[in-house]
């Protein structure tokens, strides 16, 4: 068997390039099915705009968000108004105010923090 040339390989490839084979029919006629049934529907009204509640129940994570948050408000104020008993002694006063209950905010960091 002999090798062919590339000037005979070349002949052969150039034929190829001249006629190019059309797609079948039922090729065509799959794809434009397919392509029709993933087009999207036009809407049929437009869709109605929303109010100012409805952004800030979509803002807060819908309902489940809304929930979560009445529960821990609830849960706050239910500590804030009936402060457990295992609490420290300076938290409920802190509460009630019936004393002066100072917090130092720098603590001991009072001289790190100054400039100079």
């Amino acid at each position: 068997m002999t090798d062919p040339t590339d000037d005979e390989l070349e002949l052969f490839f150039s034929a190829a390039r001249q006629t190019r084979p059309a797609p079948p029919p039922d090729l065509l006629a799959r794809v434009e099915a397919q392509a029709l049934q993933n087009m999207p529907l036009p809407l049929a009204q437009a869709t109605p705009v929303q109010g100012l509640w409805s952004h800030i129940l979509n803002s807060l994570g819908g309902w489940g968000g809304m929930t979560g948050l009445t529960a821990a408000t609830a849960a706050g104020i239910l500590l804030g108004v009936y402060p457990p008993d295992f609490l420290s002694d300076n938290f409920s006063v802190l509460i009630s105010g019936s004393e002066t209950f100072f917090i130092d905010p720098q603590g001991s960091f009072g001289f790190e923090s100054t400039e100079g």
